[in-house]
């Protein structure tokens, strides 16, 4: 099964350790220990990117390692990816032409 490391109690994204197909059931591991959970991503997320842990409102700050990483652009669902096409940082503006061609060397294009 494929697993995702939840850094912090706080968090409301997990990192995905292994390619994750859209469907899937990935594992919730947390750094502390503990009890590990599961939950079914909605869409595939390749490894090494954010799973959201939660339905994430719009304006809603981004959470990993209990710090906040920046803030959602539009509402992220349960189980999606949480990447540069959803997620805007409190400190700079990146660039929509920037953010496209991220998206596109990721063959994430259309999301």
């Amino acid at each position: 099964m494929t697993k995702a490391m939840i850094m912090a109690a706080k968090d409301n994204v997990a990192t995905v350790l292994e390619s994750a197909a859209e469907k899937s059931t990935i594992a919730l591991i947390k750094k502390e220990g503990g009890e590990t959970t599961e939950t079914t991503v909605c869409e595939a997320i390749p490894s090494g990117n954010k799973l959201a842990l939660t339905d994430i409102s719009k304006g809603e700050d981004i959470i990993k390692y209990g710090v906040v990483i920046g803030y959602a652009s539009c509402d992220i669902p349960k189980g999606a990816l949480v990447h540069v096409h959803n997620v805007r940082s409190h400190r700079i503006n990146i660039p929509d032409g920037i953010i496209t061609e991220i998206l596109k060397q990721m063959n994430l294009e259309g999301r």
